[in-house]
């Protein structure tokens, strides 16, 4: 059987386009889905804040299952995506077809380990429900794995179009049922349901919004070896990750009660609203664009320090408008029983940046083929967490009577471990940004403090005439416009830096 390279529906291979155009387009797509996709995911979760307002307990205990989700898709991610953008043979069918194929032996495993982990999950968290809920969501795990090939193409070849499309319907499918389910049914059903309907929407769709040439199975002998012999040390890496990730969750999940769980999970996902936009690019723009330069001999230390200035810019931005206005939003926007989420919302945004910038250089290392140098990274922050979180929760509870408090701000604080290893790393490689990344790192919080000031300042003082509500708008209102005002020339640069990517 002949090797070829994948074709479109058509039939024919793709149309060279420079990087640069890619790069350009993905990532005009990638802030129009984020945009989208940001704001669906904001008004879903402020509605099911209200609806599930008398069973708050409900998201802390989804929190959890979406929790191990993540964990057990990461404890099983070899890469599959990463070989078929870094590697050469990417779109060369057999190749293709062998990722495929392997996606969705990796899908049917994971939900059978969801039936086998349902019932100890449960009781090593005193929630019966959880026995049921862990094994209905997996089923979204085998829904995905058999999702076109066509996505794993259009990610090497930076046709974010396609890739935020997609994940628009299925946000949009996923929100409609929750939403819809929850008013009918306000239980920790609706959110469940509407994750396993978002993932089968996604599925089917993908064969429309990512067409390939039919997949088939196939395990290549020469491909498997490639992609695991990659894959090995980024399985490493990704549970890492996961731990790294979710240490904080799965021990307030344990250590604190459901509502502390289900507050915190709010201000996490308001910390990480607008810097995630900025992540999603390093991902799915930075990575294919790194790997696409590094295949055609092209210079790798120019292409990183050029990605990273933009990067820097708009992470700072984000950063700085959640620091100021976060607190003033979760006033406005939840029901009084998330008032909590305010002070954590501020200390969880300050290393958003970090987030960002750390996730690009990891990008830079990946494109390079250095999978190793990523666990290296996620070991720092898994050791900081570990070390850090046990003191700052003793610390506060010493002085102020509650270890919630320190518990947050050393998750917050064990991101710079991880963003300094890959710093330190990349230098091997001549990739030497920790002095530009300093200086904005700086700038970003020296303007997210004068903001967050003015913006506690306006709410206070409105208050005074204004319901509570208004009066956090107001306050909201003001820190997003001092950053603005503060960061409206770097972004006018930082979109020219990025139309200025070569290839």
């Amino acid at each position: 059987m002949g090797v070829g390279v994948a074709e479109d529906e058509g039939g024919r291979a793709p149309a060279p386009v420079s990087v640069r155009q890619r790069a350009l387009s993905g990532s005009v797509w990638m802030l129009g889905g984020f945009g989208y996709g940001q704001g669906v995911r904001l008004a879903g979760n402020v509605v099911l804040a209200f609806l599930l307002r008398n069973n708050i307990e409900a998201i802390g205990i989804m929190a959890l299952v979406n929790s191990l989700n993540r964990g057990l898709q990461m404890a099983s991610d070899v890469g599959l995506n990463m070989s078929v953008v870094q590697h050469e043979r990417g779109e060369d069918r057999a190749f293709l077809d062998t990722a495929w194929t392997l996606q969705l032996i990796r899908g049917g495993a994971l939900f059978l380990v969801c039936c086998a982990v349902g019932v100890p999950y449960a009781l090593f968290y005193g929630e019966p429900v959880l026995a049921w809920l862990v094994p209905v969501t997996g089923l979204v795990l085998v829904a995905v794995s058999a999702q076109s090939p066509g996505v794993l193409l259009a990610e090497r070849r930076i046709e974010v179009w396609r890739k935020i499309l997609l994940d628009s319907v299925a946000q949009t499918a996923t929100l409609v049922t929750m939403l819809v389910w929850a008013f009918l049914s306000p239980t920790v059903w609706a959110m469940a349901g509407g994750v396993v309907v978002g993932g089968v929407v996604r599925a089917v769709s993908s064969y429309w919004l990512a067409p390939s040439a039919a997949p088939r199975l196939r395990l290549e002998r020469a491909a498997c070896s490639t992609m695991l012999r990659f894959g090995g040390w980024l399985l490493l890496s990704t549970v890492l990750t996961y731990f790294a990730t979710e240490l904080p969750t799965l021990t307030m999940g344990r250590v604190f009660s459901m509502e502390d769980l289900a507050v915190f999970a709010v201000a996490y996902m308001l910390a990480t609203f607008s810097s995630q936009g900025v992540s999603r690019l390093a991902r799915h723009v930075v990575f294919p664009v790194f790997s696409a330069v590094k295949n055609r001999g092209g210079d790798m230390v120019e292409a990183a320090a050029r990605m990273q200035r933009p990067l820097r810019v708009f992470a700072g931005a984000a950063t700085a408008a959640m620091y100021a206005s976060g607190p003033s939003l979760v006033l406005l926007l939840y029901p009084f029983q998330y008032a909590n989420a305010a002070w954590m919302v501020r200390l969880l945004a300050v290393t958003a940046i970090l987030v960002v910038l750390g996730e690009s250089l990891k990008m830079a290392l990946l494109s390079l083929g250095q999978a190793r140098s990523a666990v290296w990274g996620q070991s720092a922050k898994l050791i900081a967490l570990a070390v850090l979180m046990p003191l700052g929760a003793m610390l506060t509870a010493r002085t102020m009577g509650w270890g919630l408090p320190g518990f947050v701000a050393a998750a917050a604080l064990a991101e710079a471990a991880r963003y300094l290893a890959f710093a330190m790393m990349t230098r091997t490689h001549g990739i030497r940004l920790l002095g530009g990344d300093a200086a904005w790192i700086a700038i970003t919080g020296f303007v997210g403090v004068v903001a967050g000031l003015a913006a506690d300042a306006a709410a206070g003082a409105a208050a005074v005439s204004l319901p509570g509500r208004v009066a956090s708008g107001v306050g909201a209102g003001v820190g997003a416009v001092v950053v603005l005002a503060a960061f409206a020339w770097p972004l006018v640069r930082a979109v020219g830096e990025l139309r200025g990517v070569r290839r």
